[in-house]
């Protein structure tokens, strides 16, 4: 059946209509499929450098200032001497340090007692003793001092004191602690065996109290003072000769 002329015309548009919309789509499809291309890589920043204000403004960490007493504390625990430093059958007893304002609280003079450490800079004490067996049955007692200064100068003046005060200045320096028995009849003379400076004494029995005779024994390493005292014990320039050792390693 013949279709009229208008009919044909219509139909030969629609074909063309979708010729050209399959063309327009085939043309898109073409451009979106596109090869990737590489991003520029961002130039690198500078790195961050702190202002002048910044750096005023950061919390800064308190510094510590360090106690005189507890730095003598410390130095003075390396200059001691252990039961394994003596023959068999020491025990030791319990060290302990002292602050000069402790020491002075035992002194019969406490005021005169500060007065003296402040101008030497005395910075404490440090105290053990050994015992073998009771005095009164024969056994041996050690006691073992050291006391340190803020300098040399401090300690020579201490040794000094021992020269010119004899045992009394010794017993004032420890406090008056009343250490078993330091007489004060006995005479310090200058001694040898240990330290820069030293000097001795020989300590007679007290019978009464069933002590035996002894021996006392004071020299100086650097800005420390050692004290000795020994009842029974045979030799004291041995354990000296230790903490002297000692005491030059630690200073």
């Amino acid at each position: 059946m013949q279709q009229p002329p208008g009919a044909r015309f219509a139909v030969a548009a629609c074909l063309a209509a979708v010729v050209l919309l399959a063309a327009a789509c085939g043309g898109e499809s073409k451009q979106s499929v596109r090869r990737p291309t590489a991003t520029p890589a961002e130039p690198a920043l500078p790195a961050a450098t702190p202002s002048a204000a910044g750096i005023a403004a950061t919390p800064q960490a308190a510094s510590v200032t360090p106690n005189p007493a507890q730095a003598a504390e410390a130095l003075l625990a390396r200059v001691t001497l252990f039961a394994t430093d003596l023959p068999p059958g020491y025990g030791t007893g319990q060290p302990r340090f002292e602050s000069s304002e402790a020491t002075a609280s035992r002194a019969p003079d406490r005021d005169a007692f500060l007065r003296d450490a402040t101008a030497r800079g005395r910075l404490g004490m440090a105290v053990v003793d050994f015992l073998s067996m009771p005095l009164d049955q024969g056994g041996a007692y050690l006691f073992v001092a050291r006391i340190a200064f803020a300098a040399e100068s401090g300690a020579r003046a201490q040794m000094t004191a021992f020269q010119d005060g004899g045992l009394p200045a010794v017993r004032a320096a420890l406090g008056d602690t009343g250490v078993p028995a330091l007489p004060g009849e006995a005479r310090l003379r200058p001694a040898d065996g240990a330290g820069e400076q030293a000097v001795s004494a020989e300590l007679p029995p007290a019978r009464d109290a069933g002590i035996p005779a002894g021996r006392g024994l004071a020299f100086r390493r650097g800005r420390i003072v050692i004290i000795l005292i020994g009842r029974n014990v045979p030799d004291l320039v041995q354990p000296a000769q230790i903490l002297d050792s000692r005491a030059v390693a630690a200073q």
